[in-house]
């Protein structure tokens, strides 16, 4: 087998599609990827719960926020030791407003709460974040 096996339209060596589609790909290989696709991929099928818990990831805070049809959104803040840096890393779970899809955002490591990491990850002012009453 030469050439790529393609998943969701991305393109991977076949062994790490191998690894990937039978879902035996360590996190720490897929959140290493250097493809950012690839890593996408590799991370939305392995399941975020399952990358959490396989680097023994601390929840330092949660929020909940009112989403645009009113049901709740949820934000959960994580450190880990990714062992590439002097400073834990710090990553920000998140839900999107309009398809419910969660993915982690890696944050900057000096943030310790999710309602700062929301904006930091979107640009937002801090200030302006707390002033909306529902995302979109």
């Amino acid at each position: 087998n030469t050439g790529f096996h393609f998943i969701d339209g991305v393109a991977f060596p076949p062994e790490t599609w191998s690894e990937v589609a039978q879902r035996t790909i360590s996190a720490s290989d897929a959140i290493n990827l250097p493809n950012t696709a690839q890593r996408t991929v590799a991370c939305q099928i392995l399941g975020y719960d399952t990358i959490i818990a396989e680097l023994n990831a601390k929840l330092i805070d949660t929020a909940q926020r009112k989403g645009q049809n009113g049901s709740p959104l949820h934000y959960s803040l994580y450190t880990v030791n990714l062992k590439d840096d002097s400073l834990d890393a710090v990553f920000l779970k998140v839900e999107c407003a309009s398809t419910g899809r969660e993915t982690l955002l890696r944050v900057h490591p000096s943030i310790k709460t999710c309602s700062s990491a929301v904006p930091w990850s979107f640009r937002y002012n801090e200030d302006y974040w707390k002033l909306l009453e529902a995302e979109s």
